[in-house]
């Protein structure tokens, strides 16, 4: 374990949320520039672009449970390892 590490200062914390801020204020960029691109070329609404948003949590939502539950039937107590899925 390093010397910063063991401290657990200011600093450490600091640079152990540089990641976390670098990944956050890449997402906000993101979501701008397509919101805008959204609203501009394709004349979407403001609640428009935000059904857009949405749209894809609430795909994973309703999609998860129907992989998960078709991953399950191969008998294996590992379905991550069920291989037959992929046949």
């Amino acid at each position: 374990m390093l010397n910063i590490q063991k401290k657990m200062s200011n600093a450490f914390f600091a640079l152990l949320s540089l990641p976390s801020t670098a990944m956050g204020f890449a997402l906000s960029v993101q979501i701008s520039a397509l919101s805008w691109i959204l609203s501009t070329k394709y004349g979407l609404a403001i609640h428009e672009i935000g059904i857009v948003w949405a749209a894809g949590p609430i795909a994973g939502i309703i999609a998860q449970p129907i992989v998960g539950g078709s991953r399950t039937d191969c008998g294996n107590y590992c379905p991550a390892n069920c291989w037959g899925y992929f046949r």
